[in-house]
C-alpha cells in the first residue's frame, strides 16, 4: 500500500533523519490528521524512493502491535502514541 514494499526501510520523515525508531515515533507525533506526510525510503539495493503519504486517523488508525510468545497471540492497542 502506497508504494511501500517490505523491502524498503523508512530513512527521513518530511525531510528530517528517522535512523532509529523513536527518532521515527517523534517525526510522526508532529504530523497533524488529515496532513501529507513526505517519506523518503531506501530498498535493500540502495534505491531512494519518496512518498506522499495522506494521514486519516479514522481509517489507517495508529496501532501498536505485539507478540506474546508465551501465550503464542498477538495484542493491538488502538493510538498508542497518542499521535493525533
Amino acid at each position: 500500500m502506497y508504494g511501500f514494499v517490505p523491502t524498503q526501510f523508512i530513512t527521513h520523515v518530511n525531510s528530517k533523519p528517522t535512523p532509529t525508531l523513536s527518532d521515527f515515533i517523534e517525526s510522526i507525533k508532529k504530523c497533524k490528521d488529515g496532513s501529507y506526510v513526505r517519506v523518503k525510503t531506501v530498498s535493500f539495493d540502495l534505491v531512494p524512493a519518496v512518498l506522499a503519504i495522506k494521514t486519516h486517523e479514522h481509517y489507517w488508525p495508529t496501532v501498536e502491535v505485539r507478540f506474546f510468545l508465551s501465550f503464542f497471540f498477538f495484542k493491538t492497542k488502538k493510538n498508542p502514541f497518542n499521535f493525533f
